[in-house]
């Protein structure tokens, strides 16, 4: 959630207090499953996907993120493309 529209100067103390604990709420119902693998579903900012922390997977449209199984999310995660280098270009002279 955004402050914005608002201007930070001039937001009062209980706008701020909303503000903060709709972050809490977000932040709190950000993962939907987590197991004792490390594997994680997760709330994300393009809708809910899997993690293991070093590869993620989408989470296909007909399927309910949290009735999902820990062999449903490895075989998931097996599937998924590997996460591309990050390259930086230099510049020369």
């Amino acid at each position: 959630m955004s402050i914005k529209p608002l201007d930070p100067f001039t937001i009062t103390e209980g706008e701020a207090r909303d503000f903060y604990a709709a972050k809490l709420e977000k932040d709190a119902n950000m993962f939907i499953q987590e197991f004792a693998s490390g594997i994680k579903v997760v709330n994300g900012r393009y809708g809910p996907y899997i993690t293991d922390g070093k590869k993620n997977a989408k989470i296909p449209k007909d399927a309910e993120p949290a009735q999902l199984t820990e062999a449903e999310c490895k075989k998931l995660l097996d599937e998924a493309p590997a996460r591309k280098k990050f390259t930086r270009r230099r510049k020369t002279k």
